[in-house]
């Protein structure tokens, strides 16, 4: 448990620096923006605590914090390769000979086949 929260919080650590980053910007921008609009800077904040929220549900189901870590057993993995590589070893290999016989030509044939001419 404790290493979940542990990782809540460095999952949340970039998304508070953005959501502190934006409240400041609207504190700072505030003459400016409520030139715009005099709500403009509640929009700031509030849209900030709205994204920091979101980011809190996704940080906190993100598979990456959930799954559970299984130790890997190195040798039970080197077994296993090594239980494959004995089943393909010991299967039989059987060559197939799919090329043409060669058959001999004859004197006459290869005498139609050859030009003297040159």
């Amino acid at each position: 448990m404790v290493e979940y929260l542990i990782n809540v919080a460095l999952g949340m650590a970039a998304p508070t620096v953005a959501a502190i980053i934006v409240v400041i910007a609207g504190l700072v921008f505030k003459k400016a923006l409520k030139k715009k609009h005099e709500k403009a800077p509640r929009w700031f904040i509030e849209g900030a605590a709205i994204a920091w929220f979101i980011s809190l549900a996704l940080v906190m189901v993100d598979s990456s914090i959930t799954y559970k870590h299984e130790p890997f057993d190195k040798l039970q993995e080197q077994n296993k390769i090594e239980m494959i590589n004995k089943a393909e070893s010991d299967e039989t290999v059987v060559i197939k000979d799919l090329s043409k016989p060669i058959e001999p030509n004859n004197r006459e044939d290869f005498e139609k086949l050859v030009d003297y001419s040159k």
